[in-house]
């Protein structure tokens, strides 16, 4: 059985969207990340919290 990768922290999340809103592809977050490509647009598409 896979473990279950932990999800992103708040900051991250956070700066993930900085950097795609300042041109990074959803790819590079992957990557960077070590995430999957849903995780990248679930995250990219949940408004964000204050």
């Amino acid at each position: 059985m896979k473990a279950k990768r932990a999800a992103l922290s708040e900051d991250q999340k956070a700066e993930a969207r900085r950097l795609f809103a300042s041109g990074s592809t959803r790819r590079e977050l992957m990557a960077m990340y070590d995430v999957s490509k849903s995780t990248i647009k679930r995250m990219l598409a949940q408004p964000r919290r204050p």
